[in-house]
């Protein structure tokens, strides 16, 4: 039988038990016996596709009942986003500045509906970052003290990234950078990075050919990231974790 086959099974012996949260152990209890064996690894699994959520006290719950939805971060210039749901017929969820901090452009997240904008449209708050969508940021390096900042070029990415002192490779204010994340952006914690390449200056066409290159080769780190959860995740169930579009 596919992968894939069993993963849908397995989900469907998940989302029959899962009536309200429950503990590993007692999900385990609760499963027929061919689906007990690597039963931790499994649950990991379908809680990094977004179809269950482990809440406190080490219970999970289905994402479903608990007005919680996965999809990706679409950021905005202004330091709010959108989450665009993975599953159909779902609606677009607004997430307002105030609970976008922690989150990225491109990021894959479980977020909570707790209410309606006036327009109608659901908003809600990131409740768990499920994967990073980038490793590098490309951006503009500004002096800043000992230190300095990355200002991405990419506009739906409105963090800075903080440039520890000596972590710039001697970088000039207004250069072109990439610079490695090396922590991302967290409620009380903006994002750092450290520069690993100098571009140049942007008003060069070779530097600014360069950054659309590095944009582009990031875009399609992503694709193909996409395409590999498309696929599902490997042995789930073996015996049986630009413009804006919104305005």
């Amino acid at each position: 039988m596919p992968e894939m086959a069993k993963y849908e099974i397995f989900l469907e012996a998940v989302r029959k038990i899962l009536t309200h949260p429950l503990t590993e152990p007692e999900l385990k209890r609760a499963l027929p016996k061919k689906f007990r064996h690597g039963l931790g690894r499994n649950l990991k699994d379908l809680e990094k596709s977004g179809e269950i959520v482990q809440i406190r006290y080490g219970r999970y719950g289905l994402a479903e009942q608990m007005n919680l939805v996965t999809g990706k971060v679409q950021g905005h210039a202004d330091g709010f986003g959108f989450v665009i749901p993975e599953a159909e017929g779902q609606k677009d969820v607004y997430i307002g500045p105030s609970n976008f901090r922690e989150v990225m452009h491109g990021d894959r997240v479980v977020v909570r509906v707790e209410g309606h904008r006036r327009d109608g449209k659901p908003e809600g708050r990131v409740i768990r970052v499920l994967e990073r969508a980038a490793k590098t940021v490309t951006g503009v390096y500004q002096s800043r003290g000992r230190g300095g900042v990355i200002v991405s070029a990419q506009k739906r990415i409105s963090q800075d990234f903080q440039v520890p002192p000596g972590k710039s490779m001697q970088s000039k204010s207004g250069e072109m950078v990439v610079g490695q994340i090396t922590q991302y952006p967290e409620q009380h914690l903006p994002p750092a990075a450290e520069v690993v390449e100098r571009l140049g200056y942007p008003d060069d066409p070779q530097v600014e050919r360069r950054v659309i290159v590095k944009q582009y080769e990031g875009r399609r780190k992503d694709v193909r990231a996409g395409r590999e959860r498309l696929q599902g995740p490997p042995e789930p169930a073996r015996g049986v974790d630009g413009d804006d579009r919104r305005g």
